[in-house]
């Protein structure tokens, strides 16, 4: 898992994102599937999805939708709120590739793992 870390950072700061931004990406991701008890190959799963985020410049539906969110439940209306629009007005702009990974993704991955700890301690 260090090594995908590893090269999601050094994907992340190729792609523009600071290294601050990228250190904290990877603690929340590893908070958040420490919380839902993930198994290796889904944090593997998620390092490699946003390693395509950052690499491609955008979020695609299939990254997001497919690759997160089969690991991560509501990932779109998480992200959704992250940025402070609503879902319908997301897709549209993921469709139009409107939505650049190293602007939002910060801020996606502070609120998914703000979101799953507290579903983790509803459990």
């Amino acid at each position: 898992m260090k090594n995908l870390s590893g090269k999601f950072k050094r994907k992340a700061l190729k792609a523009g994102m600071s290294e601050t931004e990228s250190n904290i990406i990877i603690i929340e991701i590893f908070e958040t599937c420490y919380n839902l008890g993930l198994k290796k190959e889904d944090v593997n799963g998620m390092f490699l999805a946003l390693e395509q985020m950052v690499t491609k410049g955008r979020i695609s539906s299939e990254d997001l939708r497919r690759k997160l969110g089969s690991r991560i439940p509501g990932v779109m209306n998480i992200m959704a709120d992250a940025i402070g629009i609503p879902i319908t007005e997301l897709d549209e702009m993921i469709r139009n590739g409107d939505v650049i990974s190293c602007n939002v993704l910060p801020e996606f991955i502070a609120k998914m793992n703000i979101v799953m700890s507290h579903q983790n301690k509803n459990y």
